[in-house]
């Protein structure tokens, strides 16, 4: 009776709307991309190079959360909180990475506001990490023994996604630091660049099939099976 009455969004509908904001933040993403004159050659790797990264971030949630809401039930309002605020933080990502874009990537040096971009990154870091963080509890929740929600012989692989999910969204962390931000490298504050880390590692473990909330349909029917 408790379940059925905090069942406030089927999951259905959650799903339909969880694909539309994923499908909007990679709209703006692009239209953000066309909206902004390129001024030289090097201005133009680098707004490529950051929407590549944008896109990339915001497919390997998707992918992660599609496959861990396929097995996951919505069945308390916890479930439905951490669901929209995730996609809250999801709509904001394209925001936050376009004021870094438009700090740092300037025609004049004198227009260069890297006091802007220092601030606008340390939320971009916070978002990344409450995303990850978020994807995290959703597989540790699949991962839990007693839910039954996968089988036993899968129960291993989901623990280390819900674990490399929690290291991932600890380096977003750590990278707040202010020294990470002073110190630079290929013309770039390190901040950014260690944000490369996560991503990469994100793909290798998805490439090898690590987990992360990905569930195996062909592995989860011959193991029930």
């Amino acid at each position: 009776m408790t379940s059925q009455k905090l069942l406030l969004i089927p999951q259905a509908r959650l799903e339909m709307f969880s694909d539309l904001i994923f499908g909007l933040s990679l709209s703006i993403s692009a239209i953000t991309l066309i909206g902004s004159p390129a001024y030289s050659q090097a201005s133009i790797i680098n707004k490529i190079i950051s929407f590549i990264f944008n896109f990339t971030v915001l497919i390997m949630i998707w992918i992660r959360y599609t496959g861990t809401m396929a097995i996951l039930p919505i069945e308390t309002g916890q479930i439905i909180f951490l669901n929209l605020l995730m996609l809250l933080l999801v709509g904001l990502e394209p925001y936050l990475l376009s004021i870094i874009q438009g700090a740092i990537f300037v025609v004049n040096p004198s227009d260069l506001n890297l006091g802007m971009a220092d601030y606008a990154s340390s939320l971009y870091a916070l978002d990344i990490a409450g995303l990850v963080a978020i994807q995290g509890f959703f597989t540790h929740i699949l991962s839990r023994e007693e839910k039954g929600l996968v089988p036993s012989s899968l129960l291993h692989k989901y623990r280390i996604g819900r674990n490399a999910q929690l290291v991932l969204a600890a380096v977003f962390v750590f990278s707040i630091l202010p020294q990470f931000w002073t110190t630079s490298m290929l013309g770039l504050p390190l901040r950014i660049q260690i944000w490369w880390i996560p991503l990469f590692g994100s793909v290798i473990l998805i490439v090898k099939k690590y987990g992360l909330g990905i569930p195996q349909k062909a592995e989860s029917e011959r193991s029930r099976g």
